[in-house]
């Protein structure tokens, strides 16, 4: 079935501009919020997946934890709406692109990648605190505004602990570049699966290179079970033997040989590179109303 492209077209209030991204869940367009006078992300589910209630159902569950979690280090979402064309969310519009554009051109400073790792750590750790995995941490899921800020994205192929199954078996949800061993092996998810993926994206960062890269999607699969992230100085010698170790730790086969939450992988990466803390935002829980702090698990 071929998929709508919208377009040119008006949505409730949002004028929508032109397609600026797609993948396995939809479309994404650019747009104007007229209601609100600001510029949106506006997403929208593949036509083909509108009968498909699994993929609804993540779709909305991408909202419900985006709603739960308003955390200042993760992209705001401002709507969410079911009608006749499709599933829609309106989300924030991010100016300075995502993580693989930047590398890609240029690899980050020390300063930059620790800058933010520190963000996108701190927004899965309040993910974990919920019992939410994000299982999707790869450069194309971290968005910078226009002052050159990350933010984490795109939950949908988060998985909530405990919570009830939506994948059928032999679904793969999210990037199999960046699953660590027991998830290729088991399909185990826990909180290390996304400590390692963030270890990977760190290689990616500091080098432009994937750590694990191949000819084939099965040859970058045998890599990670089977090789460590190659030494970060090889490429960069400027940078510390130190941050090559928190690479390493951080991508460990065994996920009990990881760090224990994201803000521990981002302290000891800040310490390898002898980087200043980086301010990073108190926010508080909504439904408790509790004070929580970056380094709280």
């Amino acid at each position: 079935m071929m998929q709508m492209n919208f377009a040119g077209q008006t949505v409730r209030t949002y004028t929508i501009e032109e397609q600026i991204g797609g993948g396995g869940q939809g479309r994404v367009y650019r747009a104007q919020d007229t209601k609100n006078a600001r510029v949106v992300a506006l997403k929208v589910i593949r036509t083909e997946d509108i009968g498909n209630a699994d993929a609804v159902k993540r779709f909305q569950m991408e909202a419900a934890i985006s709603f739960r979690l308003k955390h200042p280090c993760i992209v705001p979402l401002y709507d969410f709406w079911i009608d006749k064309h499709g599933v829609w969310m309106a989300m924030a519009f991010m100016e300075g692109g995502n993580l693989r554009s930047r590398f890609v051109q240029s690899v980050l400073s020390l300063a930059a990648a620790g800058a933010m790792l520190d963000r996108i750590a701190w927004a899965l750790q309040a993910a974990h605190r919920i019992s939410v995995i994000h299982r999707d941490v790869k450069p194309d899921n971290i968005l910078f505004d226009a002052d050159g800020v990350a933010y984490l994205s795109d939950f949908g192929a988060a998985k909530r602990l405990k919570a009830e199954r939506i994948t059928r078996t032999g679904i793969v949800v999210g990037s199999p570049g960046y699953f660590p061993p027991e998830v290729i092996q088991k399909g185990t998810i826990t909180a290390h699966t996304d400590i390692f993926s963030l270890g990977v994206v760190m290689y990616e960062a500091l080098t432009s290179e994937h750590p694990f890269d191949a000819a084939s999607g099965l040859q970058m699969i045998v890599n990670i079970l089977q090789n460590p992230v190659p030494n970060i100085c090889l490429k960069r010698p400027e940078i510390p033997s130190a941050v090559a170790e928190v690479i390493w730790k951080a991508t460990a086969k065994a996920a009990n040989d990881r760090y224990p939450d994201p803000m521990a992988l981002a302290d000891a990466f800040r310490a390898a590179a002898n980087l200043p803390e980086t301010p990073l935002p108190i926010i508080t829980d909504t439904d408790t109303g509790e004070i929580m702090l970056p380094n709280d698990s």
